[in-house]
């Protein structure tokens, strides 16, 4: 992994202006969310799964499940996006393909606290609540 890339935040301000978000309540959300999630990315020296987990465990208290669930999709988007300008490798919430990297991964989470189920929520999950419950897997068993 590597350090978090836009230490000026210019690629969040260019990613909000790409989104062309209408109303300017969304603009002031995604935007506090993401100079959070940075705030707590420049803290750590590599972006990865340990700065997804700090962030989490800073705003559990501040915010809903349903709020954090959403939120936290933002910051997933965002990741996404940048992978795809190439700013980084890849987004610290996907899994690598590789199966030894794969285990490595796991090993690491589960030091994390992070568990992983043999039932996939999102399968067993009612259609309203399978996104949160799919979601809701990758969370530390701290938060749930």
């Amino acid at each position: 992994m590597t350090p978090w890339p836009d230490p000026e935040r210019l690629l969040i301000a260019r990613y909000l202006a790409d989104l062309g978000l209408r109303s300017k309540n969304s603009r002031t959300y995604y935007k506090q969310v993401l100079y959070s999630f940075q705030d707590v990315a420049a803290r750590h020296t590599e972006l990865g799964q340990d700065v997804l987990v700090a962030w989490l465990r800073a705003w559990s208290d501040r915010w809903t499940a349903t709020t954090l669930l959403h939120r936290t999709r933002i910051i997933d988007r965002f990741l996404d996006h940048l992978v795809q300008t190439g700013a980084i490798h890849r987004n610290p919430r996907r899994r690598p393909a590789q199966g030894v990297q794969r285990q490595a991964v796991h090993a690491g989470l589960a030091r994390s606290g992070f568990t992983r189920s043999r039932t996939s929520p999102c399968r067993t999950a009612s259609a309203p609540n399978r996104s949160a419950a799919c979601w809701a897997r990758s969370w530390p068993s701290t938060l749930r």
